[in-house]
């Protein structure tokens, strides 16, 4: 009751989300209880910033890419082509991925806010899957 939040651990959010996320897919559990935790995961996942580290760019074939988010929460990103006039926003949904074509070649960077996160480049060559 004396203290301040200095005291708790760095990722107290996060351990009440796998709590509360727990709590809900807990069959045994009161459905009050389900619903209850339910309300206080997605509250607390509004509050809890995403990770940039959790979002990654996937150079696919030739000039398409994919984006995977490993956050809780669904991230805004951008990416553009270095050297290009190409500059597109990305919305990727929570535990999901998002895919996206460049039309220039060179090298992809993903941006999170203005902060290049993961860079790939663009290939040429075949990218249809060969005939065993």
């Amino acid at each position: 009751m004396d203290g301040d939040e200095s005291g708790l651990p760095t990722n107290l959010v996060a351990q009440l989300l796998d709590v509360m996320h727990e709590q809900e897919d807990q069959r045994a559990n009161d459905l009050q209880v389900r619903v209850q935790a339910h309300c206080w995961r997605v509250a607390l996942e509004r509050a809890l910033p995403p990770d940039p580290h959790k979002i990654k760019l996937t150079h696919v074939c030739g000039s398409r890419f994919s984006v995977s988010n490993e956050n809780r929460v669904s991230v805004m990103t951008s990416y553009d082509v270095e050297g290009a006039a190409e500059r597109v926003s990305l919305s990727v949904p929570s535990n999901g991925s998002s895919s996206f074509v460049v039309f220039a070649d060179g090298n992809v960077r993903l941006f999170f806010g203005s902060t290049i996160i993961d860079h790939a480049k663009t290939s040429k060559g075949d990218c249809r899957k060969k005939e065993p």
